[in-house]
């Protein structure tokens, strides 16, 4: 088997002499990994929507992560002193998102380069000035070279503090002096903006939030200013000018009346756009239109007050001013009531003073544009006492104690919004919801106890890399999301270190030319190629690769039939069918049984597999994340949305040990995966679930996978959803990354990879640790009211090297059926002879969870699910529905989201954003998917009656006794206490802990 090759070397074939595995077929196991908060959360009152990633309810800033995730690592190397004449460069590893550190290389040999000899730290891709670089000779004093850090000015110690006064006005405000220090300024702004988060508190605290209207300012001062000694190579640079930024409170009418306070910030009866004082004129359509065309809320005005809805068509609640916004009661105008509330709005965008240059041309893409908006636009359209709000993530710094001793997970030192979350997650009562924005890859890395971190850092991969900080990110996140981060094993993950540290994969760093990827990585797959032609094996090998299943195509299968003096090729499809004929179907052996006159001919069909060839799990892996690909393969399930799988699955029904399915080779479908190389593909198969509970079930799984040694094992969690599908529909998807070459299949002296892709898979609920490392489970990806709902999960390889080494067999046994009289798959009765047998009494289906300590399978103890908080969205508004006559918008009716999501847990409202595809969902919801109820954002004054913050106006005489009660109070910290059979009777008061508690079980079990 020699000079076979893809064109970059010499072929290497695999060969096993002796009897047992040595080839790398069959086996393995994939566990999910897509845990962790995404980027699909939803804005759900937003003024506007702030980027893709993760933001806040009311068009808040971007929350944990950057959009698409969290960021990966990526190590630099940095030359360091070791004595007086000599220096070492040394490794240190940043988040793959910021810049690198001071004096950072990309690469070893360049700082050794550089370091050799050298007593001062290296240049390197921080940018050394003219004159420097990793290839220029040693300097005369004074000159600038290849050590010259970076610096910049941050601000230093805590500020100094201003009060301001007046009539109608105070405030505070904050100056800092800065300092020229080494390296990028990455804390300074979200220490000021603490600290002025903090002061803002300080001053609304004991205030009627009515009365005194606070806003924090901008920052003013210029920040991250590079400062370094050019000269001197040191961080001796001045920082000229101070930082500061002021917090201001305005006195208030109650009720939003114009004239109330003049102090600085704002604005006189000649700078504001009143409802009375227009300075304009109406048109026909009751559109304000401004003579100077720039004192409205946008340039060319705003709409002006009549008795019908402004912005268009704002009654259905999905074409409103902004998506998802009504106007509510007729008597007021959409956008109009802008003005309408006065100093409770932001000033007019052609008034925000130094932000703006030239008032006739605003630039709403500039930075301070961007911040101003961060800032007002929860008090913008919003009614800020019942907008669910985000907010910009607390800088990585603001940490506390952490007061649970010996804590194995976390440090002594955690982030605020961990040390949070831990203390209120799976408890009903008042919450935050800010706080979760603040759970970011740096404030959860920098908590964590620096042993377990080390340990997951040590954890390797099927293909040797070891975990990286982005899945260490989305494993704890997803825990201290849902509320199970104290329930995590550490001892797991020190086990899992363990059984991977022998595992010996060269590492490759990617380049960021994809023409020399795409060229290692088909010379990697050509160095670590097993040909599938049994006979260029012995033994057991030979015996079990008879038994390997390739698709037809890929090997260009056909059987030869003679019709008079033509031999006639007729080739096969991936179906296996003959002339698309279900009746001559290929046969486990390739052959076709054609029957004549009464007699049986077996046609054996021909093919390309002498020069076919796979490769193991580990090797495909690396090959593919070169090629561009992920390596993940992705389950998908789906049903008709009108069967409620989402809100009728039950919470203890008990789940099968084990999912046999089994492969529609007709369904198999296999598109360019459209990415770096040409030679990566997407290939879809549909599998189809078999009964392997009976014997007689296990009998006929039995029967299906004796001649097929191609499978693969999928461990979920117990109580994913996917199962409730699987269940239901009895079938499940699943698409995963192949390297295929498009060449001609003929040419013997080219390798030919096939898909390999299993006939048949076992998919096992599970809730033990090492099984389900990197977490995660299955969320809608699509959701069609009048047709199907679609789950959806990505999986990679286990880290447990038990599961993941395909020369393990835990799953199937290859038995040796020679004394009972079966042939092979030929037909041949052979001592050697192998065969797949199924056992669902094997360890591997009796382990697979754990409760106090003791394993078993999942039918061994009785686990109970929770409602998902999709779920529990729907029961609220169905109860709303049924207790309560709710607000109509024209021929609809509908709640406010504060009405919602007010009745939801801390931990249920942290899953749903960041963890149930929101994005998806929530715009649904808001246009009526749970029985037409519109769910609406809380524009001011909207509503019969607005003054209620409610949408709900009476309790009807038929309802019953209510299982969801409001867990979040307002801004004020009150509680809308829901009205009784008398019309527009809520009322603001106070819900006790207790009554919280004894609703939980008429809700949630």
């Amino acid at each position: 088997m020699t000079g076979v090759t893809f064109g970059c070397g010499q072929f290497l074939p695999g060969f096993g002499p002796f009897n047992f595995i040595t080839i790398p077929i069959g086996g393995g196991a994939d566990v999910p990994n897509n845990g962790g908060p995404g980027d699909g959360w939803e804005h759900f009152d937003g003024d506007v929507d702030l980027g893709d990633g993760p933001g806040g309810f009311n068009g808040g800033p971007p929350g944990p992560g950057i959009p698409g995730g969290p960021p990966g690592t990526k190590t630099y190397w940095i030359c360091k002193k070791q004595g007086p004449w000599k220096s070492k460069c040394v490794s240190i590893t940043k988040p793959d998102n910021v810049p690198p550190p001071p004096g950072a290389w990309a690469n070893k040999k360049d700082c050794d380069d550089d370091c050799t000899g050298n007593t001062w730290t290296g240049g390197g891709i921080t940018g050394p000035p003219p004159g420097g670089g990793p290839s220029t000779p040693p300097q005369p004093p004074g000159a600038p070279g290849p050590g010259t850090p970076i610096c910049t000015c941050k601000i230093k110690g805590k500020p100094e503090k201003q009060q301001l006064s007046g009539p109608g006005y105070k405030g505070t405000r904050l100056i800092w002096k800065q300092k020229c220090s080494p390296g990028f300024d990455y804390d300074s702004q979200g220490i000021i903006e603490q600290a002025a988060k903090e002061v803002l508190e300080d001053l609304k605290g004991g205030s009627n939030s009515l009365i005194w209207k606070c806003e924090v300012g901008d920052i003013i001062g210029d920040i991250g200013v590079v400062c370094t000694d050019v000269l001197k190579g040191t961080c001796n640079g001045k920082c000229d000018g101070k930082i500061s930024i002021e917090v201001m409170c305005i006195r208030q009418t109650e009720g939003g009346g114009e004239g109330e306070g003049t102090g600085p910030g704002s604005m006189s009866d000649d700078d504001w756009t009143g409802w009375d004082k227009t300075n304009g004129h109406d048109d026909d359509d009751g559109v304000v239109i401004l003579d100077g065309g720039e004192d409205g809320f946008f340039t060319g005005g705003t709409t002006g007050s009549r008795d019908d809805t402004g912005a268009g068509g704002i009654d259905g609640g999905g074409n409103g001013f902004f998506t998802g916004g009504t106007t509510g009661s007729k008597s007021y105008t959409g956008a109009g009531n802008i003005e309408s509330s006065n100093q409770n709005n932001p000033p007019p965008i052609a008034n925000l003073g130094a932000t703006i240059q030239n008032s006739n041309f605003i630039n709403l893409n500039s930075p301070q544009v961007n911040n101003f908006v961060k800032k007002h636009s929860p008090v913008g359209l919003m009614n800020p006492q019942i907008a669910i709000t985000g907010a910009i993530p607390s800088p990585s710094q603001n940490t506390v104690k952490n007061t649970k001793v010996n804590d194995p997970i976390f440090g002594t030192e955690i982030h605020k919004s961990i040390d949070y979350l831990r203390k209120n997650n799976n408890h009903y009562k008042d919450w935050d919801s800010t706080q979760v924005y603040s759970l970011t890859h740096n404030t959860v890395i920098q908590s964590l106890n620096p042993t377990f971190l080390n340990t997951l850092r040590s954890i390797k991969t099927i293909d040797g890399t070891p975990i990286s900080d982005r899945e260490i990110y989305a494993l704890v996140s997803e825990r201290l999301i849902d509320g199970t981060i104290d329930d995590l094993i550490t001892g797991d993950y020190f086990g899992l270190r363990n059984t991977t540290k022998s595992l010996k994969k060269t590492t490759i760093q990617r380049s960021s030319d994809p023409t020399i990827n795409e060229l290692a990585g088909v010379s990697l797959l050509e160095q670590n190629l097993f040909s599938l032609d049994p006979s260029a094996y012995q033994g057991t090998d030979s015996q079990i690769l008879k038994n390997w299943k390739v698709f037809s195509t890929d090997v260009n299968k056909y059987v030869e039939v003679r019709i008079g003096d033509e031999l006639k090729r007729y080739y096969i499809g991936d179906s296996n069918e003959l002339l698309q004929r279900s009746s001559l179907a290929l046969k486990d052996g390739e052959y076709i049984d054609i029957k004549k006159d009464g007699k049986s001919t077996r046609l054996y069909a021909h093919s390309e597999i002498d020069h076919a060839y796979m490769v193991q799990e580990s090797t495909r892996q690396q090959a593919i994340k070169l090629l561009g690909g992920t390596g993940k393969r992705t389950l998908s399930v789906s049903a008709p949305t009108s069967d409620n799988l989402e809100f009728d699955y039950s919470l203890s029904s008990t789940r099968k040990k084990v999912y046999v399915m089994k492969i529609i080779p007709s369904s198999v479908e296999t598109t360019d995966a459209l990415l770096e190389s040409n030679l990566l593909k997407n290939t879809t198969c549909r599998y189809e679930l078999m009964e392997a509970e009976s014997r007689e079930g296990v009998s006929a799984v039995n029967e299906f996978i004796k001649y097929k040694a191609n499978y693969r094992s999928y461990f979920l969690s117990q109580d994913d959803l996917i199962f409730d599908y699987l269940e239901s529909t009895s079938a499940i998807h699943i698409t995963q990354e192949d390297i295929l070459f498009d060449s001609p299949k003929t040419n013997k002296s080219q390798a030919l990879l096939v898909r390999q892709v299993p006939w048949y898979i076992f998919i096992l609920p599970s809730n033990r640790e090492d099984y389900l490392s990197f977490g995660g489970k299955s969320t809608i990806t699509d959701l069609d009211p009048s047709g199907a709902t679609t789950r959806q999960i990505s999986t990679s390889p286990a880290v447990d090297a038990n599961l993941s080494n395909q020369a393990n067999h835990p799953f199937v046994t290859y038995a040796t059926p020679y004394f009972e009289g079966i042939p092979d798959v030929y037909g041949l009765l052979e001592t050697q002879t192998r065969i797949s047998v199924f056992n669902p009494t094997d360890l591997i289906y009796s382990t697979t969870c754990v409760s106090a300590g003791v394993r078993g399978s999942v039918s061994d103890f009785n686990f109970t699910r929770k409602k998902t908080s999709f779920r529990l969205i729907r029961e609220i508004l169905q109860e709303l529905n049924n207790n309560y006559v709710l607000d109509r918008e024209g021929t609809g009716l509908g709640v406010n989201t504060f009405d919602v999501i007010s009745r939801l847990a801390l931990t249920e409202f942290n899953k749903f954003t960041a963890m149930e595809n929101s994005r998806l969902l929530f715009p649904l919801i808001r246009n009526g998917l749970v029985d037409n109820i519109k769910v609406y954002a809380p524009i001011k004054n909207s509503g019969t009656h607005s003054d209620k913050l409610t949408r709900l106006i009476q309790r009807r005489a038929t309802a019953t006794t209510d299982k969801f009660i409001g867990m979040k109070s307002m801004e004020d910290n009150q509680y809308i206490i829901p009205p009784t059979e008398v019309p527009y009777s809520s009322e603001f008061g106070t819900i006790t802990n207790v009554d919280k508690a004894l609703s939980v079980p008429r809700g949630r079990d």
